[in-house]
């Protein structure tokens, strides 16, 4: 048996699954990764840009620097659509739900592209880029894509010409408020994306810890493992008993490991699963 047909049998034979997923599944959609080779991390430092305190200092000392880097984050994600990858997920989910079962997304990424894809069960453990809150962590409103490419927009614009600094600050406003008077260690508002020294975001992690411990068998796409305590959710699917299925160019758990791209191998899987289904996944 292959170890395809393998991963396959396990998720047909699971009435529970859960997706754990990271950068690499959205890497497909045009979306840079931070920690791989050239990601963001290598290109600005995350004492910097990865904490709140950062990102208030660079808004008062270092604006072109701060707008940089967010029309480089904010742009590809305001422009993207979920790749194959994504929209076998979406497949997996429904199929699974037609034989009475549950699958669901516990997501590294910010991006919101599992739910463009139409999964409904997603516990996105480090925040998102679309929703906007004060420094106390209260939610305040929500973006949409068009308005994120709109402030991609001002970003670029604002970085060109006189009077750089009011211009940046009045372009990046809708995302990052301006620190108040005197205290650098929070913007006033920002995106509930977890930064650096942060705990993950709830209540989306404690679900996604039930949820994992419920498993019957989880499925690691596009992630290196090396981010904890995210990290943790296959470990606890498996000491429950969990079967692991792992997609990604390297291995970074136990299981059935398939080497590859999501956007390539998540297809390839779902239509194996069909076909071991008896045909469509939905009855």
């Amino acid at each position: 048996m292959t170890a395809l047909d393998e991963a396959a049998r396990a998720l047909k034979e699971a009435r529970r699954i859960v997706v754990f997923s990271g950068a690499g599944v959205s890497a497909e959609s045009g979306i840079d990764t931070f920690r791989t080779e050239g990601g963001f991390w290598q290109r600005y430092s995350p004492e910097e840009f990865g904490t709140p305190m950062g990102l208030a200092k660079l808004y008062a000392t270092d604006p072109a620097r701060l707008a940089r880097f967010l029309e480089e984050l904010v742009g590809p994600i305001a422009c993207a659509a979920p790749n194959p990858g994504h929209q076998a997920l979406f497949e997996l989910e429904r199929g699974v739900a037609g034989r009475g079962g549950a699958l669901s997304v516990i997501t590294q990424n910010v991006d919101e592209l599992h739910q463009a894809a139409g999964s409904s069960r997603v516990h996105e453990i480090h925040g998102s880029l679309f929703h906007i809150v004060d420094a106390e962590g209260r939610a305040l409103r929500r973006l949409e894509r068009p308005e994120l490419a709109r402030i991609a927009d001002a970003l670029a614009r604002a970085q060109r010409g006189p009077f750089k600094r009011s211009r940046i600050a009045r372009a990046m406003l809708p995302l990052i408020g301006l620190p108040r008077a005197g205290d650098l260690t929070q913007p006033r508002h920002r995106p509930s994306v977890v930064m650096f020294g942060e705990a993950l975001a709830e209540p989306a992690w404690q679900r996604a810890q039930d949820e994992a411990r419920r498993a019957d068998a989880v499925l690691v796409v596009g992630t290196s493992g090396l981010v904890y305590p995210a990290a943790t959710i296959p470990e606890i699917a498996a000491e429950a008993g969990a079967r692991v299925v792992e997609v990604g160019p390297e291995r970074a758990f136990e299981g059935i490991w398939l080497p590859g791209q999501a956007g390539v191998v998540l297809p390839e899987l779902v239509s194996r699963v069909q076909h071991l289904s008896g045909g469509a996944l939905n009855p």
